[in-house]
């Protein structure tokens, strides 16, 4: 059990080493199915990385009277910038940076490929129509919401985690950093 007085750099290495044996959702025919917790947590990150572009930029840019006309301008540019993000990291590295600090990543339902634009596209417009789909993607077996389901795509754990390939490394760093002895 977690001694109550425990330092941040003890809590960091515990997270990290958390992150490590972290064990993905059991697998359903030989996959595993990214699961909602991470999925929204993933979406978090990525509200987090784009909200100096999404506030910052547009409060700077747009008269300081509310009306309808700058709701309007800044709702239209808000769903602009967000999905110019998710399209192109999507369809580049098949996950964008939230999903894949999480370590997911989205690939066709059937072939498990990479998404092509069109499914990318498709994937995106039918997120901001329902997104009360992620809801529905909770109760499925295979995790899929509204959007993946009419884009034809699924949410899957990538083999290549980025803290299972760096996690000795980021470790190591972190003791040092720490000024920790190795254990």
């Amino acid at each position: 059990m977690d001694k109550p007085n425990k330092n941040f750099a003890e809590r960091l290495l515990d997270f990290t080493t958390r992150l490590q044996t972290h064990k993905p959702p059991r697998s359903v025919d030989g996959i595993l199915y990214g699961d909602m917790h991470n999925r929204i947590f993933a979406v978090l990150i990525d509200l987090i990385l784009l909200l100096p572009v999404l506030i910052i930029i547009p409060t700077l840019l747009l008269p300081p009277a509310m009306s309808m006309q700058r709701t309007i301008i800044l709702n239209s540019y808000q769903y602009l910038v967000i999905g110019i993000y998710n399209i192109i990291f999507i369809y580049k590295c098949g996950a964008t940076p939230g999903k894949i600090f999480v370590g997911l990543k989205v690939v066709d339902v059937t072939t498990h490929a990479e998404l092509s634009l069109s499914q990318t596209i498709i994937r995106f417009l039918a997120y901001i129509t329902f997104p009360l789909g992620m809801i529905f993607g909770s109760f499925k077996r295979n995790k899929r919401s509204w959007h993946d389901l009419i884009a034809d795509t699924v949410v899957i754990y990538s083999p290549n985690r980025w803290y299972k390939r760096h996690y000795d490394v980021l470790k190591a760093k972190l003791r040092k950093f720490l000024n920790m002895p190795d254990k």
